[in-house]
C-alpha cells in the first residue's frame, strides 16, 4: 500500500461481515488474560472472526501470555503480530494491514467485551455500506468505587457510559476504545494521502488524539461514523487511574494532543474577511488561550494549583485543560498554519465537506 501503511496487503472482496478484533498491547501481559477470556466466550454464529494481537514493542512476555491464553478449541483463530515501533498509530496501521476480514474492531488491553460484540459489529457494519466507522458504548469498572468526580470526566478515559442516564458522546468523536473500523473506508482515504497529524499515544506518554482524527478525516472523506449503542464492553479502570492527580495529567494531555484537531475545523478558512483570516493564525489561539486562562482564573488559584491536588475542585481541571492547549500550541508554532492547510486542501477529502466546532 501506499506510504504509511507499510505491511500485508488489504484486501477487500466478500468478506464484509468478517471480523478482525484487533487488540493493540504494549506491555500488557498482566492485562490480557480476561480480555481474551471474554473473547472466548463470544456467540458469534456464522460471521467469521478472528483476533489479532498487535504487540507493540513491549519488553515483557505480551506475546508469550496471549498465545497461553488461547486454547487450541478457542472459537476463533488467534495472531501475534509484533510492531516494533513503538507507537498506538503504528500498531493500529498493523493491524489493518494484517486484518483478514473487511471490519477491524479495535478493543484495549483492558477492554471486557460483551458476548455478542462480534456478532453486532458483523450486523450494524453490514447494514449500511456508508458507514466507515461505528463506536461502542464502554462502562467503566473497577477494584474500588469509582470516585464522585469520575461522571464529570469520564469521557478523558474512553469510558462514556457511567450509568444509563449519561449523556452519549458527540456523534463525531470516534473513540479508540470499541471502534471498529472498515477497512474500505481506511484504504480510501490512505490510498490518498491521508496521513495522521497526531502521534496518538507512545508508551507511558498519555498523548491521544489518534483515533478522533481518523473519525474527522473519515467524516471530511465522506463516511458516516455511528455511536452503535448494542455494542458494549467493559473498561477496566486500575486504581492509580483513579487517583485525582491521574485524571488532571490525563486532562492536560489530551487537550495538549487536540491542538491538532485544529486543523480539521474552522471551515471559516474559507469566508472573506479579516477576521476570519486571524483566526486562522497560530497566534491567534494562543493568545486567546492566555487571556482565558488570566481572565477566568485568580493568581491565587493559578499558583495553587501548581502546588496542592485539590481534588474535587473542577476549576482545577479547567486551567489543566488550558494548560495543556497552551503547551500544544506552543509545541506546533511552526507547523500550525501548515497543518491546517494540508488538511484544507488534502485529495482524500471531499470538497464539499467540513466540521464546524457548532454544527455538534
Amino acid at each position: 500500500m501506499h506510504g504509511w501503511i507499510e505491511r500485508g496487503s488489504i484486501t477487500i472482496g466478500k468478506s464484509a461481515l468478517g471480523v478482525s478484533v484487533a487488540i493493540c498491547s504494549h506491555n500488557g501481559e498482566n492485562r490480557l488474560a480476561p480480555v481474551l477470556a471474554h473473547l472466548q466466550a463470544q456467540r458469534v454464529g456464522e460471521v467469521p472472526w478472528e483476533v489479532l494481537v498487535v504487540d507493540n514493542a513491549s519488553t515483557d512476555r505480551t506475546s508469550e501470555v496471549a498465545r497461553e491464553c488461547w486454547p487450541t478449541h478457542a472459537p476463533a483463530p488467534l495472531r501475534v503480530i509484533t510492531e516494533r515501533i513503538l507507537g498506538l498509530n503504528r500498531a493500529r496501521v498493523c493491524a489493518l494491514s494484517e486484518a483478514r476480514y473487511e471490519l477491524v474492531s479495535f478493543i484495549d488491553d483492558d477492554n471486557w467485551v460483551a458476548a455478542d460484540w462480534v456478532s453486532a459489529a458483523s450486523r450494524a457494519m453490514s447494514a449500511d455500506p456508508l458507514l466507515g466507522a461505528i463506536l461502542s458504548v464502554n462502562h467503566p469498572i473497577a477494584d474500588r468505587p469509582l470516585p464522585p468526580w469520575f461522571q464529570r470526566y469520564c469521557g478523558y478515559y474512553a469510558a462514556w457510559a457511567v450509568d444509563e442516564s449519561a449523556a452519549p458522546p458527540p456523534p463525531h468523536v470516534l473513540i479508540g476504545a470499541g471502534m471498529t473500523i472498515r477497512k474500505a473506508a481506511f484504504v480510501d482515504i490512505a490510498s490518498k494521502g491521508f496521513r495522521p497529524l497526531a502521534t496518538d499515544r507512545v508508551g507511558r506518554d498519555l498523548s491521544s488524539s489518534g483515533d478522533e482524527e481518523l473519525g474527522y478525516a473519515l467524516m471530511l472523506a465522506g463516511w458516516k461514523l455511528r455511536l452503535e449503542r448494542s455494542l458494549r464492553l467493559e473498561h477496566y479502570l486500575t486504581p492509580n487511574r483513579l487517583e485525582w492527580g491521574y485524571c488532571r495529567r490525563l486532562v492536560r494531555a489530551e487537550e495538549k494532543s487536540n491542538v491538532v484537531l485544529d486543523s480539521y475545523f474552522w471551515p471559516t478558512q474559507y469566508a472573506p474577511g479579516m477576521k476570519n483570516r486571524l483566526r486562522q493564525t497560530w497566534w491567534w489561539h494562543f493568545a486567546i488561550e492566555s487571556l482565558a486562562l488570566i481572565r477566568h482564573h485568580s493568581v491565587v488559584k493559578l499558583v495553587s494549583s501548581c502546588v496542592h491536588e485539590m481534588e474535587h475542585d473542577g476549576e482545577v481541571i479547567e486551567i489543566e485543560k488550558r494548560i495543556g492547549r497552551l503547551i500544544g500550541l506552543a509545541r506546533m508554532r511552526s507547523q500550525y498554519r501548515t497543518a491546517r492547510r494540508t488538511v484544507a486542501q488534502a485529495p482524500w477529502r471531499r470538497r464539499d465537506s467540513f466540521l464546524a466546532a457548532g454544527d455538534f
